[in-house]
């Protein structure tokens, strides 16, 4: 994908490279509706930040510099990443105040075991009510707040965005070797919340 792209833009064959960058529409929707709050979701929908992104990615296909961005789906991905963000701040932190803006910049972090908790829970029990999802949800979370916050990271990135470890690793700032013993970390610590989690949708049952 990099060496068309880069190959499109040397013959300044800006259609070509338009598509290129389209291809990534499905992986976007999916970020944006991984990334987006519930609270947005309910008034912008993911389609529509994702082709907010793709037209500014278009729109500054002259600019794209290789050698200073690695990967052309990372640079696509910190466009519509920043779309999301202007969304969110339109949207829910218009008209209010400095301090619950900072507390909205805070919540992605907090909120990834939370996130990853849910969709655990989601995908591998199926509880008779939601008393008991809800328990178990905030059970999993219990767990997952042991993991580090990069190594949670490290998880949604390559199981929930279909990232290579390489790509991976760019995004949270480590080297490749650096990532993947991250990666092995992480799987290590999630593999016994799952036992965890297996044990209490049992004792649900």
């Amino acid at each position: 994908m990099d060496r068309k792209l880069t190959a499109a833009l040397s013959m300044s064959d800006m259609d070509t490279a338009a598509k290129l960058i389209d291809s990534f529409r499905p992986r976007l929707k999916a970020l944006v509706r991984l990334r987006m709050s519930p609270q947005l979701s309910t008034r912008v929908d993911d389609s529509d930040v994702a082709q907010e992104a793709i037209s500014a990615a278009v729109a500054n296909l002259s600019k794209f510099d290789h050698k200073s961005h690695s990967s052309v789906y990372l640079w696509v991905r910190a466009i519509t990443l920043n779309k999301l963000a202007e969304a969110t701040r339109h949207h829910l932190t218009v008209h209010k105040r400095s301090v619950h803006k900072e507390e909205a910049e805070t919540l992605d972090q907090e909120e990834s075991s939370i996130w990853l908790a849910n969709r655990l829970v989601s995908d591998l029990s199926s509880p008779s009510s939601q008393a008991i999802k809800s328990e178990l949800i905030e059970k999993t979370r219990c767990g997952l707040d042991a993991i580090e916050a990069t190594d949670r990271e490290m998880l949604i990135l390559t199981h929930y965005e279909g990232m290579s470890l390489a790509e991976a690793a760019q995004v949270v700032g480590l080297s490749k070797s650096g990532a993947g013993k991250r990666y092995l970390r992480a799987i290590k610590s999630l593999r016994y919340v799952l036992e965890s989690l297996d044990d209490a949708s049992k004792n649900t049952n």
